[in-house]
């Protein structure tokens, strides 16, 4: 069963223009369902074990670049870079975005949105992965 607390406790603080990575998990007609893995951008929050999930409407859809493949589209299993758009704490829904509305004309040009990969995620969320997979066993 999942914690009430720790969901809390980031709705609580977690506001428009945060920065968070996640995981996309599907597609629709009407946007992207994803999986949020962590807070980026000085806040440290490790999200994964909370199973909250987030929604991108397609207008807020930036195209998926990959130098590696240029035809690359975005698909399940992706890590992407979203800032927080609007939060409903009550319904723990969150909406994100990846076109940067509501970041400041600094942070647009020190933060890429969009398609992320591994060596690109926070240094804590990365340091978290080791420490539970070395547990595991």
């Amino acid at each position: 069963m999942k914690s009430i607390i720790p969901s809390v406790i980031v709705f609580q603080t977690a506001q428009t223009g945060d920065i968070v990575i996640a995981e996309l998990n599907s597609k629709t007609i009407t946007g992207f369902h994803f999986d949020l893995l962590c807070m980026d951008g000085g806040k440290g929050f490790f999200l994964e074990d909370l199973s909250l999930t987030a929604f991108c409407p397609i207008a807020q859809v930036i195209p998926a670049i990959d130098p590696r493949n240029p035809n690359k589209i975005f698909a399940p299993g992706d890590l992407v870079r979203c800032e927080i758009l609007k939060l409903t704490p009550s319904l723990e829904k969150v909406v994100v975005g990846m076109k940067g509305n509501t970041l400041s004309p600094e942070m647009r040009h020190s933060v890429q949105l969009g398609l992320i990969f591994q060596p690109d995620l926070p240094l804590q969320f990365s340091y978290v992965k080791e420490i539970k997979a070395i547990l595991m066993f």
